[in-house]
């Protein structure tokens, strides 16, 4: 994690703004690539403080889910005539008009529910479920076993039952209303759609028992969920948290010469480190192929890659201070006819965005502002086009800042030591002045620092 010191204490820039020192990951909050890469996790804390007494649960990638009912136990696709159905990095996606079922089974194939409980029973549970962030047409169904007022136990009737109006465009957790119009399947098919109470006790009667044994949602257009909640106990749908890259081994003596300052930068090499003023600093890298057996593989691996800046600056107190990193790509058939793509944070801007500076990523055009997780969405959804990291920038659009270490992805480890004067050097002299001016003992242990400009690197 990156760390503010002053006078060699280490403090959290964003709580404690009076330090001198701090980093580029925390110094403008929205803004840097660290912040963006945790939508999947900030979404499921929110979900499962959003449900009373709820737990949350790792997330569900396509991994998880079978194809069909083969084995019921478990999220699994309940519809062997089903459409389409994709979970990408930030939830459950359902692609058409065909009926499609995602369900969590509690029991295997033929098994009877774990524990029978009154409609009462039932309906708690229900308010107590929803479903997180509903977009399209969606609706929660739950599979159980009934064994009507009077029946034997042996006699258990299978149904399901689903609110008959869906859920649309909903922010956050949105909780299920049993006193709305819900509808089924089986004896509760064959009533009239009313309050699921009402319901239950006309298709069953008032003493029936329930043995729920799974629960899910259901759409028949193209949708998206990211969680499904039942009794609260919160189900996320999503890829696993984007790789966390640290360096290795010891780090580099570096300087400007080691940058591409870019025209209008101002970049010298002084006692402290690098004085960095408004413009920006281009740091190449070998080349860093995106692999991956599947797209959430590599959808990991280039947001952790993004993710990875970290250093530590100097800055004077007072001062407005907005550094930060943008990521430099290839994008293309092939590394040699590709787009050169850049990635820049946008500050303030809802969910972590970036703008897409060199080329378009389908379906966003260059010069888009997209959120990051949907930007590498797009690239390694794309099996014809391969990707590159080839480097990343340094932005100041503040005002100055001494850079002190750099590092990034799991290779690059840069300190600058700077340039300092000291009394064993002489002080060159400055041919613009009287030389007799100059100090040419050097002798003063006051004498400041004289900075050194090296030549820089223009990018244009």
């Amino acid at each position: 994690m990156l760390q503010g010191k002053n006078c060699d204490v280490y403090v959290n820039f964003e709580t404690t703004r009076s330090a001198k020192t701090s980093n580029f990951r925390k110094t403008n909050g929205e803004r840097m690539f660290s912040k963006r890469v945790k939508r999947a996790a900030g979404v499921l804390a929110a979900s499962a403080l959003l449900v009373a007494g709820g737990t949350a649960a790792q997330a569900i990638s396509n991994d998880d889910i079978r194809p069909d009912e083969s084995s019921y136990f478990g999220w699994h696709q309940g519809d062997p005539s089903g459409g389409s159905w994709d979970v990408l990095w930030n939830g459950l996606y359902f692609g058409d008009s065909a009926q499609t079922q995602i369900i969590n089974g509690l029991v295997d194939s033929g098994q009877r529910g774990e524990e029978q409980i009154s409609a009462d029973e039932l309906i708690a549970k229900v308010e107590n479920s929803g479903v997180g962030n509903p977009n399209g047409s969606v609706f929660y169904q739950i599979a159980m076993y009934v064994v009507p007022e009077g029946a034997d136990d042996a006699d258990a009737e299978w149904t399901t039952i689903r609110n008959r109006d869906a859920l649309t465009d909903g922010e956050g957790i949105v909780d299920l209303d049993p006193t709305a119009d819900w509808t089924g399947t089986g004896l509760a098919g064959g009533v009239t759609p009313g309050a699921l109470g009402e319901v239950l006790d006309a298709a069953f009667g008032e003493g029936a028992v329930y043995e729920v044994v799974g629960y899910g949602v259901l759409a028949t257009a193209a949708s998206s969920v990211t969680d499904v909640v039942w009794d609260g106990e919160t189900t996320p749908f999503g890829y696993g948290d984007p790789i966390a890259y640290g360096v290795s081994g010891d780090p580099v003596e570096s300087s400007v010469a080691d940058f591409v300052v870019t025209e209008g930068t101002s970049a010298v090499d002084v006692c402290e480190g690098i004085a960095f003023s408004q413009g920006a600093l281009r740091y190449d890298v070998e080349p860093i192929a995106i692999t991956g057996e599947t797209a959430e593989d590599q959808w990991r691996v280039l947001t952790g890659i993004a993710g990875s800046l970290d250093g530590l600056y100097q800055y004077t107190e007072g001062d407005a201070i907005d550094t930060y990193g943008a990521l430099h790509l290839k994008y293309g058939l092939d590394r040699d006819s590709a787009d050169d793509i850049t990635l820049t944070p946008i500050p303030n801007a809802p969910e972590g965005a970036v703008e897409i500076e060199g080329g378009d990523i389908y379906p966003f055009a260059d010069g888009e502002i997209v959120a990051l997780g949907d930007v590498v969405q797009a690239i390694v959804n794309n099996a014809d086009y391969s990707v590159w990291v080839e480097g990343f920038s340094l932005i100041n659009d503040g005002d100055e800042v001494v850079l002190k270490d750099l590092q990034f992805y799991d290779n690059v480890n840069l300190v600058f030591p700077g340039v300092c004067d000291d009394d064993e050097t002489e002080t060159p002299e400055d041919n613009n002045e009287d030389p007799a001016d100059n100090d040419q003992n050097d002798d003063d242990d006051d004498d400041a620092a004289k900075p050194v400009v090296a030549d820089p690197k223009y990018a244009g």
